[in-house]
């Protein structure tokens, strides 16, 4: 699920040698593993917002024009289905489980105006819009994500650190609480908790706390698996595969300087979907992110390596899950030196759930078909 929320990224430049590098790269310089890798489409100034959970739509922001446009454009034709503007940006934005509609979270107005939900359906384009009263914004935030059609989940978090408090299931637009999980007060791990992780059928969620993986149905929030990791260590980030078959985290420990936490990561698990049970271990070789591939296969880790002349390149590298060994590479971007260099080089990834493609997007978004 590929959400930018968080990341807010500036404007990337995609040059015409960058894109032919991408393309000497992704299908030349890594094909002797057997995986050919070759860009199909572009989005010129597009951020990918989110895949629709079948892997039919993508929906992308388009940032160079006013007025916060979402675009929804189907795979393979490239076709755009749906057109909408808004009155501020987004914080975050999915598709529900039916594929059908949008769910978007806007900040809190001016003056004091409570933040607002809405659900958009990409047929008609009707919108249906709730206003949500946060809570204290200075003792708590929330992570609100579309689950089965017209179910949220709503995590709770505790600042300083960053710790979930409590997770729900809501109905939308109604509120209404189907299901809630409290976490305890007293804790004996004061690692921050991470965000959710769906798996694009939106029947399971994966997150880290206190100092285990914790595996859960959407539905009513029961627990599938746990996973404890080693103390003192944290899980984040992580990825699920699409129909919640594997699961992944990038296992890191943690050393403070007295006011922030400093992560070495150490390497990447993997975990069977049903049971938790330890899959693979890989070498920790990213510093942005991982994607899984749908059937497990494959794992992509989203690395920042350097280029000439101070260049950033956004690059990713696809591993075969059972040996580790790097099948391909691709670079996203080419990032000139400069003072928002570092914002300009996020790129996130994500497959497709039917397999058929690979999508990276930072300020622009690629999609790549994945042959043998």
């Amino acid at each position: 699920m590929i959400m930018l929320s968080r990341r807010d990224m500036v404007r990337s430049s995609g040059s015409l040698l960058g894109l032919l590098l991408a393309r000497k790269m992704a299908v030349g310089s890594h094909s002797s593993g057997g995986l050919t890798v070759n860009l199909v489409h572009e989005f010129a100034a597009a951020t990918a917002r989110a895949i629709s959970p079948d892997g039919s739509r993508l929906c992308l922001e388009e940032w160079k024009v006013s007025g916060y446009p979402l675009r929804v454009a189907e795979f393979g034709t490239w076709r755009m289905t749906y057109a909408g503007r808004f009155e501020c940006r987004a914080l975050a934005v999915d598709f529900f489980a039916d594929g059908e509609s949008l769910f978007l979270q806007f900040p809190p107005g001016k003056g004091g105006a409570a933040a607002r939900q809405t659900a958009v359906d990409v047929r008609t384009g009707q919108r249906t819009e709730r206003m949500h009263v946060l809570g204290d914004i200075l003792r708590q935030s929330e992570y609100v994500l579309p689950a089965s059609d017209r179910t949220l989940l709503v995590a709770h978090y505790g600042l300083r650190p960053r710790r979930m408090e409590w997770l729900s299931c809501l109905e939308f637009p109604s509120y209404r609480e189907e299901a809630r999980v409290i976490f305890p007060t007293e804790r004996t791990d004061s690692k921050p908790s991470a965000d959710l992780f769906l798996s694009a059928n939106r029947r399971l969620v994966v997150y880290f706390f206190d100092s285990t993986v914790i595996c859960r149905r959407t539905e009513d929030l029961e627990i599938l698996w746990t996973h404890p990791i080693e103390a003192g260590s944290r899980a984040f980030p992580m990825a699920v595969s699409a129909h919640g078959d594997y699961a992944a985290a990038v296992i890191a420990r943690g050393k403070s300087d007295g006011q922030f936490e400093h992560y070495t990561r150490l390497y990447t698990s993997v975990y069977d979907g049903k049971t938790g049970a330890d899959a693979a271990r890989l070498p920790s070789t990213g510093t942005e992110g991982i994607a899984l591939s749908p059937d497990g296969e494959l794992i992509a880790v989203i690395t920042r390596e350097p280029g000439l002349r101070g260049e950033v390149l956004p690059t990713v590298h696809i591993h075969q899950l059972s040996s580790g060994r790097k099948l391909a590479s691709v670079v996203h971007d080419r990032i000139k030196a400069g003072r928002r260099q570092f914002l300009e080089a996020g790129c996130v990834a994500e497959f497709t759930s039917d397999g058929k493609y690979l999508v990276t997007s930072g300020m622009t978004t690629k999609v790549w078909t994945l042959g043998e």
